[in-house]
């Protein structure tokens, strides 16, 4: 007897001993790493593995990511499963912080038990455990980080002189009504660097988010120009101008906006979602999280406090770790979200 199942990156029918379920294998199609399933948690006797964590692992995806998938999949024939393919357990030693089990690399759940990798299937985002991770995504990605920070410190600066000099520019040609001059340069100074904020934060939300879920990175992730930099430029404007208000009309309502809202660029990145459906899921995902939203402000804080006397190169080394930060945070409340409540799509 043997066992279906689909492999999770390349949706491709693989066909396993039965005695090998919950063994990890290497795909004989795209080389990924996963688990057998075990012959009690089939669907039937005859069907394909459709299990929890492959249809999680499909939604945590992108979208472009998805459709990319489901047009380049393989036939659905099933393909036998050499015994070359199985996998060495001392190649992932990670393991699930609930059950115990290896966890497969690019996978955000425990194959077993179907716990998040970022919190241990406790149901708790813990502070101490985001920051343990961070600090591994970090130091294992130090290169990668590092050329990310300076790419986008020269991307900024680059932006600013560029944005400064059209609005010099644009005010020169109605100079001869110095009160509208100065008004115009105002106008497309402010609005020259909302769109280029909105464009960097757009890019280092994706790469970052790939840099923590182990998946290649490019400079297109960085640099690509799409719909996502003006949602995220208008979203953004409006949350720091809300949480500048907030601050002076009594510091507490600053802080709980900043406190609740801040996952919004990268689920409008990672999901795809309009400016209000972003909204409403910020505040689902860090109810009851205000006081570990709080502390990563204060944690990115202490990092930039610690590198501001380093020119140049301290930017360079504290903006990826502050990044990273956000990302592991934002994955962990993701995972939490869909731990309290595994059979709805809460995204």
């Amino acid at each position: 007897m043997s066992i279906e199942f689909e492999c999770l990156n390349c949706q491709a029918v693989l066909r396993a001993p039965l005695q090998k379920g919950g063994e990890f294998i290497h795909c004989p199609i795209c080389d990924e790493s996963l688990q057998v399933p075990l012959p009690s948690r089939r669907a039937d006797s005859g069907g394909f593995y459709n299990s929890f964590e492959s249809e999680l692992a499909e939604r945590m995806q992108p979208m472009s990511e998805r459709r990319l998938l489901r047009e380049t999949a393989p036939s659905s024939f099933p393909v036998e499963v050499e015994p070359d393919t199985w996998f060495d357990e001392t190649e992932s030693p990670e393991c699930c912080g609930k059950c115990g089990k290896a966890l497969i690399s690019n996978v955000l759940r425990c194959a077993e038990c179907t716990a998040s990798r970022w919190n241990g299937g406790q149901h708790r985002a813990s502070f101490e455990r985001i920051l343990s991770e961070s600090w591994k995504v970090y130091t294992k990605n130090l290169a990668v980080c590092f050329l990310v920070g300076a790419v986008d410190l020269v991307a900024t600066v680059l932006g600013f002189f560029l944005v400064l000099a059209l609005a010099f520019a644009c005010s020169a040609i109605v100079q001869v009504e110095p009160a509208l001059a100065v008004g115009v340069f105002a106008v497309i100074f402010v609005l020259g660097m909302v769109l280029v904020s909105g464009s960097l934060a757009a890019g280092n939300f994706r790469i970052f988010l790939a840099i923590a879920r182990e998946e290649p990175t490019s400079a297109g992730h960085l640099l690509r120009m799409d719909r996502h930099s003006g949602k995220i430029a208008v979203a953004g404007t409006f949350y720091w101008t809300s949480v500048c208000v907030g601050l002076l009309c009594g510091i507490i309502p600053g802080v709980l906006i900043l406190g609740r809202f801040w996952p919004y660029g990268r689920l409008i990145v990672d999901h795809e979602t309009s400016l209000f459906s972003a909204s409403a899921t910020s505040w689902k995902l860090t109810r009851g999280h205000l006081g570990t939203s709080l502390g990563i402000f204060l944690a990115q804080f202490l990092v930039i406090l610690l590198t501001a006397g380093i020119p140049i190169l301290g930017p360079i080394l504290a903006f990826p770790f502050v990044a990273i930060l956000y990302s592991v945070t934002y994955l962990s409340l993701v995972e939490e979200l869909q731990d309290k409540s595994p059979e709805r799509s809460v995204l």
